[in-house]
């Protein structure tokens, strides 16, 4: 990562495409960019220039998350339990009755068909993010974590720099974010005025209460703000650098620059009048010109191994 792109919090998704470009010696457009997202190998966050309003959540097991039971709209005799979200969900599930027995006993008193909701979004085979309380400001940059409506934002996005069809796709579960420290957050939209009715509260009210009127003027989120442009970290931009070169952050030399760079070795030193024949003692005198111009390094024993590679050269 070059000094000056430390410095920066966030890299515009231009910005982000011509780094890309520089780094790979390819052609890297925004629309590319989208995809490494869409396809899971890049993280793209957005910024909340105007801040945003959330329901601050967690990643919990699917234990802890546990499940909500409400009566299935197509009843059947014998009764039957319909679970959503795969056979991980189902086996937790299973194990949430055990350790709640009334709720097992009501189903069973009760005779009737249910479906058992998780309590959170299932994030892995084990894990899942809880739905949030409270409504909290989000100020800064958030991630996207391509699991809610925010998959669409980008894919609408990548559909208007290539040109494609309007996404007429909805997810109803809302906008999902989530920070480095491991914090998600379900953005929220707010009620107009003439939407929501007018509910005083009276000055005795609990925090409990004051919590709950707080929260009826929000509901999910179904897409990103306008005024939240999607950017790129640059922490998040040297991780898929170095995942698509191999743990390095920048490209492979072919033989052919290898080369040209050995012959610009041999140049330079014949100027500086350095017989690379002499082995040991041109490498004492490159260390100390390396030194004398400012670099710590490479020390004797790698420039040893360079200018064996250099006499060889044609």
């Amino acid at each position: 990562m070059s000094k000056l792109l430390s410095l920066k919090q966030w890299l515009s998704l231009p910005e982000a495409a011509g780094h890309l470009q520089t780094i790979f010696n390819e052609q890297v457009t925004v629309a590319d960019v989208l995809r490494f997202c869409t396809s899971g190998h890049l993280t793209l966050s957005v910024n909340f220039v105007n801040h945003g309003r959330a329901k601050l959540a967690r990643k919990v097991p699917l234990l802890e998350a546990g499940f909500t039971l409400i009566p299935d709209l197509e009843q059947s005799d014998p009764p039957t339990v319909t679970i959503y979200g795969g056979e991980e969900v189902a086996a937790a599930f299973q194990e949430w009755l055990k350790l709640h027995p009334e709720e097992a006993a009501q189903i069973t008193e009760r005779k009737q068909s249910v479906v058992a909701i998780l309590r959170g979004d299932a994030i892995s085979t084990t894990e899942c993010v809880t739905r949030g309380e409270g409504v909290s400001v989000l100020k800064g940059l958030w991630d996207l974590t391509m699991i809610g409506a925010e998959r669409l934002d980008v894919e609408q996005r990548l559909q208007q720099e290539t040109g494609g069809p309007e996404v007429e796709l909805i997810c109803l579960d809302g906008v999902l974010l989530s920070r480095p420290d491991g914090t998600f957050a379900r953005l929220q939209a707010e009620f107009t005025a003439d939407e929501l009715p007018p509910e005083d509260v009276s000055s005795d009210a609990s925090p409990e209460q004051r919590r709950m009127h707080e929260e009826r003027r929000y509901y999910p989120a179904g897409e990103l703000p306008s005024d939240a442009p999607m950017v790129v970290r640059p922490e998040a931009l040297l991780e898929f650098i170095e995942a698509v070169s191999g743990g390095r952050s920048g490209r492979t030399l072919t033989t052919r620059e290898r080369n040209n760079f050995l012959r610009i070795f041999v140049a330079l030193a014949k100027q500086a009048k350095i017989d690379l024949k002499e082995g040991g003692k041109a490498a004492v005198q490159i260390e100390a010109a390396v030194l004398a111009a400012g670099f710590e390094g490479p020390k004797e024993k790698t420039i040893r191994a360079i200018l064996a590679e250099a006499r060889d050269i044609d």
